[in-house]
């Protein structure tokens, strides 16, 4: 079962929150030889520089590219979810004498508990007793040929102690290419093209609207390569800077995935593009025409409306656990006008697993985050100490 952009969303994962910080110039100035007294190394320069920044463009900047690339997490994390049925079946996860149990925090319903025909449901929860819910995700299926179908979601995140979501996400995705199995779910395996629409809503405003493309070539049931492009933005935009910020790029060729479907996948790439910024209401999705095989030549999705603000490129590795997000690392990103961007995952007793990051220019710490491994916690800017709220890898307010 595929997980919409709460992810498609799954889609989208803790490096893009690092980027939430970058913006404004950074460089170098060297002097002549011997001159010592004014001697100025390349991260001094960007010392200086990062000096010069204000607020509102640390801010501004690193909230369009953190979208962007939680929206990348997100998409990764939805494909990755089918694994959380791999093992399922009359003898395993769905088997009379198992149904529904709490397997690893994941309980699956086929079908959903509504009993809709033709209907999948995901529960996840923070805690392996399944006692803490984190994500109910509904999905609904219907052919529409011998190798198409068409895939709805429904899917709603909790807080670690809410009982009511904090983000709902929808989906529509249209697969093609693709060899289905068991609860209309397409085989990775053996390659499929799919494009996605999709949203996401936090206090009934839509912080999130995106189109995207996934390629799976064909490959074993360990391993494969994969390709995408995307483009997104935030129709609510962030009132205190009165701008919306937006993304285009993706992974047109290099995408890896390897592991044991229905425990440890991992999935390697270095997802690049370019970041927007834009007034309110000004920014919207071109298609153009739906790429079938990898690489990418020409994306199909593009930012139209923003302008642009800079590029990044995030050589990342997103490791899940039944299509969860067990570890995400980012060594040395670069993010728009020199900045780079590290991420890393913790296991801490009584925590349990967290993603921080820090983005810095030069030897300056630009802006640093902690998020869960559901995309959710807090942007910090170091200059100001302004905060930003995260919710399902989007900057919030």
């Amino acid at each position: 079962m595929a997980r919409p952009p709460i992810g498609p969303v799954v889609s989208a994962s803790a490096l893009a929150l690092g980027l939430a910080a970058c913006s404004g110039m950074s460089g170098s100035n060297g002097s002549l030889p011997g001159s010592a007294d004014t001697t100025q190394t390349v991260g001094d320069t960007a010392d200086a520089l990062v000096a010069h920044r204000t607020g509102s463009q640390n801010a501004g900047t690193g909230i369009a590219a953190a979208n962007a690339l939680g929206g990348r997490v997100r998409q990764l994390a939805f494909a990755s979810a089918d694994d959380a049925w791999t093992e399922a079946g009359p003898d395993a996860m769905l088997g009379s004498a198992r149904q529904h149990a709490c397997v690893d925090g994941i309980r699956l319903f086929a079908p959903d508990r509504s009993g809709d025909p033709n209907s999948t449901e995901e529960l996840v929860y923070y805690d392996s007793g399944c006692t803490r819910l984190a994500l109910d995700d509904v999905r609904r299926y219907t052919a529409t040929g011998a190798h198409s179908e068409t895939v709805h979601h429904a899917a709603s995140l909790y807080g670690p102690q809410g009982l009511t979501p904090i983000a709902v996400g929808t989906s529509t995705s249209a697969y093609s290419n693709a060899t289905f199995g068991a609860y209309g779910l397409p085989n990775l395996a053996a390659g499929f093209a799919g494009v996605t629409s999709a949203q996401v809503v936090v206090n009934r405003s839509t912080v999130l609207s995106t189109d995207s493309e996934l390629i799976m070539m064909p490959g074993t049931r360990s391993s494969g390569t994969f390709c995408s492009d995307s483009a997104g933005y935030d129709p609510s935009g962030i009132v205190s800077l009165d701008s919306t910020f937006g993304w285009q790029g993706g992974i047109l060729a290099g995408g890896s995935r390897s592991g044991e479907p229905g425990r440890f996948v991992t999935w390697s790439a270095a997802p690049s593009g370019t970041v927007f910024a834009g007034q309110m209401g000004a920014l919207s999705i071109a298609a153009g025409r739906q790429n079938l095989s990898c690489p990418i030549a020409t994306p199909d999705f593009t930012l139209a409306g923003g302008t642009p603000i800079g590029t990044y490129s995030i050589p990342m590795t997103v490791t899940f656990h039944r299509g969860r997000i067990a570890r995400l690392n980012v060594t040395r990103g670069t993010l728009p006008n020199g900045d780079t961007l590290a991420v890393r995952t913790h296991r801490e007793r009584g925590q349990g697993v967290y993603i921080s990051g820090e983005v810095s220019s030069g030897r300056t710490s630009i802006a640093a985050f902690r998020v869960s491994t559901f995309g959710n916690g807090t942007l910090t800017i170091t200059s100001t100490g302004a905060q930003y709220k995260i919710v399902d890898w989007i900057v919030v307010q």
